[in-house]
């Protein structure tokens, strides 16, 4: 039904009348009736029940057809305000509209329909929940409805809403509104189902400038010092995607993207920084072009919006958010220069790819609930990784993606683990939706099917649903269907078993090989899949998907991939080969979400007649499944410490770092110091020979891989395993850069020291100088904005030993100095090693609430995990018993709590493991 406007409402009257019951205009006189008196459309009893408050989704019998926001923000005062009409659709009679408004004080609700004015009232009905009720006095409906609220609220404290930054004494105003903090902004029917237009006018200081998701229409002063900028109305947008940013802002503009085969306009682009930083954004700009062009070739269909800002704030929770149109970063992505390390140049191309990708997933085509965020996430980090494979692809991003699979890995295998798809009950699960299973498994499972289906049927069936959902929502099965129309496969029961049911896959292959003669030979693969599961668990095994498996055969230094699809317990696969294989590789292009296991006589042909042929991202898989078959008590710590020079001397970064935890853990974790000493020894033999062919310091033109593997290979000798050779080198180093030490004149010299080893100096200089570093560390805290460099400093603060330094290093979590992503940075680091875990456990207990003050309970959800740092099974009853009382104010906390009590658990029975078998192994 289409919404009724003020002169059809008239016409329809009698025709109204007359189906209530009432007199015709033939059997009585006609009388005006004035719109305040007007009666009902419906009687009362044709009203649903509307006492109880939704308790989960608002009800869907009702849509918002368009928003029209008017807001003064001030970033000076204590709070800001204005009005928002929703245009609303009621497609029953209603006499409550449920709408969501947090912290928001209304002064004001007028409610019309049509020409007739409907008096009524605001309630908060759930403060914590943000729900808010609507109260009419008449029932309306159905049909169109508009609602105008007046209303202020104050600044959020948090990183999350309507905040406030200063920089240098000027204030800046910033949003972030994921996943449901729009509330706390503007009344709002605050669900990604609610889609539509906003039309956007911000008020405020006349030095200030405002910016929104689209572009400014109309720029002008009021009174003489009230600037007013009326914005063009956005495209249909879910309310997390709505962004505002108000300050004295540089604003850089850069060339607009060009058009190409895809887009037929010139697309503009700027960059925003806070006052003084514009210039330091232009590196970042001038890349920036090329990652839209290949999402749009890729995706087939236009960057969606009119115009692309991106923002660089100074103090933001998340990495980044892909506000349409309007994309905010923390500065570290954004702000650099010819200075910046290896590692922030290709930060910048990954999160940037993620978050222009959202514009297509999520922005474009939106999900309808929380439980399909994975088809925003997921897809994001798998296209970024696509993305850079174009552009970059010495990045290699397929085996860089392994960092990050291991936490979703190790989470996976968990009994609190959730599924990509889950369930969304509560705030709790909306917000540890975001996760590692979300963003990282789900872009494994995507590039598996990916490479199942064939690159090419999987971007066509990609570019169908992109065109057939545009401007409106997708669900997984609507993905589904077009994956499996484009391929003609069967797409769903793959997908839903690795996206609707929790957990690691184990894959267990026996190989078999019959030489048949005559160039002809029959290979038989047994396998048995169940749930991987590390040592201490108390989770049942049995489990089953429908996995496509991608088999690398290696004969005679050549090398053929086979395929099958694995749908049962076990069972055996058969393929017909020239000759029997020499060696197998069960996950080729380690495009597989799975561990798994061989018999000892094919890991051992793997290893050493394999090795060298496999793809980096193949390395990585065998090296994942090696080091999680010692997690899982499967193999000894011998066997698995005989693979480690191959990895060591890879001159891959990823796989050439991956043992660096393992040897972590044998320094810092065994009883004896003899053996820790053995275990220092052991990585100072396997990388010093990394550091002699690189060299102590960068050369001209060298690969980037080279940068980062030599910044991996020194901070692991000089300050996680603290080689004393390595780590006076590394001391001299920070010295230098301070200006310490023989003829030092006290100054920074940042080109001292090349960018990659300036915090690992530091750290190493802060253990060998004592008090006088810290001392000038914490001062150069309070002198420097710069992101880079304030990194470097809390990372060697936090990583002091000292305990009376290592003391002072936790008080700065409480300095005003630390902005309010920083302050959980030093006891992150202090939770985990043994040194200082226990204290800095102690210290965050008593300072719980005022940490929680200075960030927000909302923001602490993610907390417990800091407990797991203690690795002990007999710390799990006090770590519960502390943040009980706080579950119900840390959205998400309940999940996150569950898993630090199994993590603890598990590292503690891992740490029993190496205690036991360390002496033989370290030999």
């Amino acid at each position: 039904m289409r919404p009724l406007g003020s002169r059809a409402l008239a016409c329809c009257w009698p025709l109204l009348l007359t189906a209530c019951g009432a007199a015709s205009p033939q059997q009585r006189p006609p009388r005006t009736v004035a719109p305040a008196e007007a009666p009902p459309l419906y009687e009362p009893a044709d009203v649903l029940d509307e006492t109880q408050p939704p308790l989960g989704r608002l009800p869907q019998d009702v849509s918002v057809e368009r928003y029209v926001l008017d807001l003064e923000i001030r970033p000076d005062q204590e709070r800001f305000g204005g009005t928002a009409r929703l245009e609303l659709k009621l497609s029953r009679p209603r006499k409550v509209l449920w709408i969501h408004g947090q912290g928001l004080r209304v002064r004001e609700v007028t409610v019309r329909q049509g020409e007739v004015t409907i008096p009524a009232r605001w309630e908060a009905v759930d403060e914590e929940a943000g729900l808010a009720a609507v109260r009419l006095e008449r029932v309306a409906g159905p049909g169109a409805l508009s609602v105008r609220l007046t209303y202020a609220a104050d600044f959020s404290k948090g990183l999350d809403g309507l905040y406030r930054v200063e920089v240098e004494g000027r204030r800046y105003a910033f949003t972030q509104m994921e996943p449901i903090d729009a509330r706390k902004v503007f009344p709002c029917l605050d669900e990604p189902a609610f889609r539509a237009p906003f039309e956007v006018t911000l008020r405020g200081r006349k030095e200030d400038t405002f910016l929104a998701n689209a572009p400014a229409v109309e720029d002008r002063i009021e009174k003489g010092s009230v600037k007013v900028v009326r914005f063009a109305p956005t495209r249909p947008l879910p309310t997390y995607l709505v962004a505002f940013a108000v300050g004295p802002f540089d604003v850089v503009e850069a060339p607009p993207v060009p058009p190409n085969a895809v887009r037929q306009r010139p697309l503009p682009l700027r960059g925003v920084t806070v006052a003084g930083r514009g210039e330091r954004i232009r590196a970042a700009l001038s890349r920036t072009g090329a990652i839209v062009a290949a999402l749009e070739d890729y995706f087939g269909v236009p960057y969606p919006f009119a115009k692309l800002d991106l923002v660089a704030v100074p103090d933001f929770g998340a990495g980044a958010m892909e506000n349409a149109g309007l994309v905010t970063f923390r500065e570290w992505f954004l702000l650099w220069d010819e200075r910046a390390t290896e590692r922030q140049r290709r930060a910048f191309l990954a999160i940037t790819a993620h978050e222009l990708a959202h514009q297509w997933f999520g922005n474009l085509v939106t999900l309808p609930w929380w439980d399909e965020l994975w088809l925003n996430e997921s897809f994001a980090t798998w296209m970024s990784s696509k993305v850079v494979e174009r552009l970059a692809p010495e990045h290699r991003p397929w085996v860089s993606r392994w960092r990050w699979l291991g936490q979703a890995m190790s989470a996976d295998s968990l009994a609190s683990a959730r599924r990509i798809r889950n369930p969304i009950e509560s705030r709790h699960d909306i917000s540890s939706a975001f996760d590692s299973i979300t963003y990282a498994k789900g872009a494994a499972v995507l590039r598996m099917v990916e490479t199942w289906l064939g690159e090419d049927a999987f971007q066509q069936g990609i570019r169908a649903y992109l065109k057939e959902h545009a401007w409106g929502h997708g669900s997984g099965e609507d993905l589904f269907h077009a994956l499996s129309k484009a391929s003609g496969k069967e797409v769903a029961p793959v997908m839903a078993s690795f996206t609707d049911q929790e957990g690691l896959p184990l894959l267990t292959l026996t190989p078999r090989c019959e030489a048949r003669g005559q160039g002809e030979a029959r290979l038989t693969l047994q396998y048995a899949q169940r749930r991987y599961l590390p040592l201490g668990s108390e989770l049942r095994a049995e489990r089953t998907w429908r996995l496509p498996l991608t088999v690398r055969l290696g004969t005679a230094g050549a090398s053929e991939t086979r395929a099958a699809l694995l749908a049962e317990p076990q069972g055996e696969v058969h393929w017909t080969l020239p000759a029997c294989p020499d060696w197998l590789s069960p996950n080729a292009e380690g495009a597989g979400y799975f561990r798994f296991a061989l018999p000892e006589d094919w890991t051992s042909r793997l290893l050493q007649k394999g090795w060298a042929s496999l793809p980096a991202a193949e390395q990585m898989a065998l090296a994942d499944s090696l080091l999680g078959a010692l997690r899982a008590g499967a193999l000894p710590l011998k066997a698995v410490l005989a693979a480690l020079p191959a990895m060591a001397a890879s001159a891959v970064p990823s796989i050439a770092s991956r043992p660096h935890g393992l040897l972590r853990t044998l320094a810092w974790e065994l009883d004896e110091a003899a053996l820790r000493r053995r275990a220092v020894k052991l990585g100072a033999k396997l990388y010093l020979p990394v550091l002699r062919r690189l060299g102590d310091h960068g050369r001209q033109g060298e690969p980037g891989d080279a940068r980062l593997l030599r910044a991996d290979t020194w901070r692991l000798l000089a300050v996680d395993l603290r080689e004393p050779r390595t780590e006076r080198k590394a001391a001299r180093l920070g010295e230098r850069l301070l200006g310490l030490g023989r003829g030092g004149d006290g100054a920074l010299h940042l080109d001292a020291v090349e960018p990659e080893l300036r915090g690992t100096a530091l750290s190493a200089a802060l253990r060998r100088g004592g008090a006088p570093v810290f001392d000038r560390l914490v001062e150069l805290l309070g002198e420097t904005q710069d992101p880079s460099l304030r990194g470097n400093l809390l990372d060697a603060l936090g990583s002091v030993r000292d305990e009376g330094l290592a003391a002072r290093a936790r008080e700065l979590s409480l300095d005003p100095r630390l902005r309010r992503n920083e302050v959980m940075s030093v006891l992150w680091s202090q939770m985990r090693h043994p040194a200082t875990r226990e204290a800095a456990w102690a210290w965050f207990r008593e300072h719980f609430e005022q940490l929680a003050e200075r960030v927000t309970f909302e923001a602490m959800g993610w907390s417990p995990w800091l407990a797991s740092g203690l690795c002990r099974a007999d710390a799990a009853e006090q770590v519960r018993a502390f943040f009980q009382p706080y579950l119900e104010k840390m959205p998400g906390a309940p999940r996150h709590l569950a898993g630090t009590l199994e993590a603890l658990r598990l590292c503690d029975a891992f740490r029993t493991k190496l205690r036991k078998e360390a002496p033989d192994a370290l030999r």
